[in-house]
């Protein structure tokens, strides 16, 4: 792939957005459970894992939404995806929720 006049510069400014966005959705959703509102952190949280699905700290605080506003099952299945991802988040996440 060859990118000329410039072009990387304006590629790599454009991921360094995205990023910016994806940690702001996850800022976002961290709030919204602080304020113990778990529906709106989840929709937070899941725009953050559209826009980059490898990011385990927001599958984390998805599992955390999940678990707090309604016991949803699905909470387990991102704990486990958190893991996959980075395995050292293990310390943050409830362990009796992964059985």
């Amino acid at each position: 792939l060859h990118v000329g006049n410039g072009r990387w510069a304006s590629i790599g400014d454009s991921l360094a957005r995205v990023a910016a966005f994806v940690e702001a959705w996850l800022r976002r959703g961290i709030l919204e459970i602080r304020r113990a509102d778990y529906a709106a952190a989840e929709r937070e949280l899941s725009e953050a894992l559209r826009l980059d699905p490898g990011f385990a700290e927001a599958w984390l605080e998805r599992g955390n939404a999940r678990r707090a506003g309604k016991g949803d099952p699905a909470a387990v299945e991102d704990y486990r995806t958190a893991l996959r991802i980075n395995p050292t988040l293990q310390a943050r996440i409830p362990l009796k929720d992964l059985r």
